[in-house]
């Protein structure tokens, strides 16, 4: 095996960089934070020929309990920047941060992401967003790593976003940097609006529980089937808490995995629970969905590794 780079650690343990607490070791571990250490792990797997994976900030994921072959990324460039009105933030930044630096500079329109623990990177990746808002709308441009370390540039319209997904989710590069185009707020006006969202946050979202955010992807209008009609929304969507609920697994628990008794598209890790757990947890929702209102739910929460 060829010199291992410095800042690439072994066996590191991954439930401490996901949201759920789930997940076992890396047998390799990088957080680079300049696109040269990056560059420097990719060249350094293929050189090993190792399977390479990208972790974010791990609030949308559940990793396998044995863990991860080969070498794990977690993007850790947290440099914000204003740039002739836009912001540049590397893949590593907090959405917190991006957030409050935003807020600094009278930029806002972020408020339906106030409380989620992700990261740039993986937000734009996986096109994070509400019902109504996705982070997607305001990228003007993403730079990006190729598996052969070649820095390229993404404009909005190359990088396919859609509900929940991006081109950089099957695409194999990695995101280093992402160009955001916030609107101008008033302030005081914004503070307001944060304090408010979070608020609500917290009356209907275990925020701060061991979880990763919706396990699966509210249903559309064409998905809904005759059952669950009258459980849909005013523009045909049907929330997934009210198909868990109907079909009665509020509170339900399977080994250290429990559903949310605040919110039921949540599955909260109460402190013993394993990946394998989350997995059958969430296969048995999808099939007693399924086979009661006839809907066929979609993965939210993404698997790594498994």
């Amino acid at each position: 095996m060829a010199n291992r780079p410095s800042n690439i650690r072994t066996d590191v343990t991954l439930s401490e960089f996901t949201t759920i607490r789930l997940g076992g070791s890396a047998k390799y571990f990088a957080a680079p934070k300049t696109d040269d250490e990056l560059r420097e792990a990719l060249q350094w797997a293929k050189g090993e020929s190792l399977p390479v994976t990208i972790l974010g900030g791990g609030s949308n994921v559940i990793i396998p309990d044995q863990g991860i072959e080969g070498l794990v990324i977690h993007p850790a460039d947290g440099t914000l920047t204003l740039q002739d009105g836009i912001i540049v933030a590397g893949a590593g930044v907090p959405l917190g941060q991006l957030i409050a630096f935003a807020l600094e500079h009278d930029r806002g329109g972020l408020s339906w992401l106030i409380g989620v623990p992700g990261q740039v990177g993986g937000s734009v990746a996986g096109n994070a967003g509400s019902r109504h808002d996705w982070i997607g709308q305001y990228v003007v441009s993403i730079e990006a790593m190729s598996p052969a370390g070649k820095i390229e540039r993404f404009g909005p319209d190359a990088c396919a976003f859609a509900y929940r997904s991006s081109i950089f989710h099957t695409n194999g590069y990695i995101i280093v940097r992402v160009g955001l185009q916030l609107p101008t707020v008033e302030p005081k006006t914004e503070q307001s609006l944060l304090r408010e969202m979070a608020k609500k946050k917290q009356r209907s979202q275990p925020i701060g529980a061991a979880c990763a955010g919706c396990m699966f992807r509210n249903v559309s209008p064409a998905e809904v089937s005759e059952a669950a009609k009258s459980l849909a929304d005013a523009d045909g969507v049907v929330p997934v808490w009210r198909l868990v609920t109907e079909v009665g697994l509020v509170g339900y628990h399977l080994g250290g995995m429990t559903i949310s008794d605040l919110h039921a598209n949540f599955m909260i890790n109460t402190g013993t629970g394993t990946a394998d757990q989350a997995v059958q947890l969430m296969s048995l929702v999808k099939q007693r969905v399924r086979d009661t209102l006839g809907i066929q739910l979609h993965n939210e929460i993404r698997l790594l590794g498994f």
